[in-house]
């Protein structure tokens, strides 16, 4: 590479790329060093070791956006920035898990997925890349990011949470519970009241905005019932209890199936309807999730006792 080209490729977006992967060697150090011997109280290490972890995970996450925005924003889109941002986003993921791994917070088969899904999706690209062609980051890929930032900072808090938050919060599946309804809840005012310019923005036509508005106004009604089976789900597949996780998604893709064809042909509701199958399946879904992690054959449990605040 010439001086002149490696002037170039040195941006301000690449700049923060680079720290963000200078980082994240000293969030794993932060995460697995004993801090005991520092602060000389291993209760008072053990509290304020996960919320400068947190932080600094926040931090390095944080700059995925800040160099994104500047190279858009700056018109300066390098061919070393599409290289280096995602390999960094990676490196920052699978970093952490790994660790959470080690230190026996999460089984390997996690990062293992995780590492499997980049992979594909890289592979995919790449291919794509070869025959002229960009597979840009759609709003499922964007809130995959945001979901696992939050489900990692959680798992990184969550021995920290009881004692700043109270015994209430002594469980982790209630700190994920009330974090899914305070989303639900945030996620569904938004859909109802900002509906169409959100469909437009991304990417509704004139031709399919009447559907999708429709679809949405019924499917934003039920996005507690989503974000209950996804999140509950989880803590059932945590305890090594896979077929009662994959069970939990067939109850809701069946039922989906059964009911699409009532509500759509018999009933005559078009999208509507199949807007109206989905939550029902979903809420299914959650019912089941909830019955099972308050019954007798779960580790970790929903109890009433608990949800007082």
């Amino acid at each position: 590479m010439s001086k002149s080209a490696a002037a170039a490729a040195w941006t301000p977006a690449n700049t923060v790329t680079v720290i963000r992967i200078i980082g994240v060697p000293f969030l794993v150090l932060a995460m697995l060093a004993p801090w005991d011997g520092l602060f000389g109280n291993a209760q008072l290490a053990a509290t304020i070791k996960p919320w400068v972890c947190a932080v600094l995970f926040l931090l390095l996450s944080f700059s995925d956006f800040l160099d994104g925005y500047l190279a858009r924003s700056r018109n300066e889109v390098t061919t070393f920035g599409k290289f280096m941002d995602p390999l960094a986003d990676k490196l920052l993921v699978i970093a952490v898990f790994l660790v959470m791994v080690q230190t026996g917070q999460l089984p390997a088969w996690v990062p293992l997925i995780v590492l499997f899904r980049e992979f594909l999706v890289s592979g995919l690209r790449m291919m794509a890349a070869a025959k002229g062609l960009v597979i840009a980051a759609s709003w499922y890929g964007k809130a995959k990011t945001v979901t696992q930032m939050i489900a990692i900072v959680l798992f990184i808090l969550i021995d920290a949470l009881p004692a700043v938050l109270g015994k209430q919060f002594a469980e982790p599946i209630f700190v994920l519970a009330w974090i899914i309804l305070v989303v639900s809840l945030v996620l569904t005012s938004v859909l109802l009241l900002w509906n169409r310019p959100m469909l437009l923005a991304f990417g509704a036509s004139d031709n399919t905005i009447g559907y999708a508005s429709s679809y949405m106004s019924i499917y934003a009604c039920g996005t507690i019932c989503v974000q209950l089976t996804l999140g509950l789900n989880a803590f059932i597949t945590a305890q090594g209890k896979t077929r009662i996780s994959m069970l939990t998604v067939l109850i809701g893709a069946v039922l989906n199936i059964i009911l699409d064809p009532i509500f759509i042909f018999l009933f005559g509701m078009g999208v509507k309807g199949a807007a109206l199958a989905t939550i029902l399946s979903q809420g299914v879904s959650a019912l089941w999730c909830v019955f099972f992690l308050s019954g007798k054959k779960t580790i970790l449990k929903l109890r009433v006792k608990n949800m007082g605040v």
